[in-house]
């Protein structure tokens, strides 16, 4: 299979990277569990990893609570800087849900 760069692995949980160069996130070779490959298998890894299954399952997904309430007093409930494609398209996708978008 080909393998484009940038290549990607999963590293051990709370690694801390090993910097060879200013900005550098590698970790280090002893906390890589494993490699995952470059830019195609990626890809291909997380449309796996992110694929939804027809498994029934009993764990019910709850979201914490921020302490949002209708009545916070504020003007606008989001406030989007930056109008391309993705301030535009966050904007348009809060005002339909019936949120006051500035």
């Amino acid at each position: 299979q080909h393998s484009t760069s940038p290549f990607c692995w999963l590293a051990r949980a709370g690694s801390e990277p090993t910097a060879v160069r200013v900005g550098d996130k590698s970790p280090k070779v002893d906390d890589i569990e494993s490699f995952i490959g470059g830019h195609d298998d990626t890809l291909q890894w997380c449309r796996s990893f992110m694929a939804p299954c027809d498994v029934e399952t009993e764990q019910v997904i709850t979201m914490a609570d921020d302490g949002h309430t209708a009545d916070h007093g504020y003007d606008y409930d989001l406030i989007v800087i930056g109008g391309g494609s993705g301030g535009m398209a966050a904007s348009k996708e809060a005002a339909a849900l019936g949120a006051k978008v500035a």
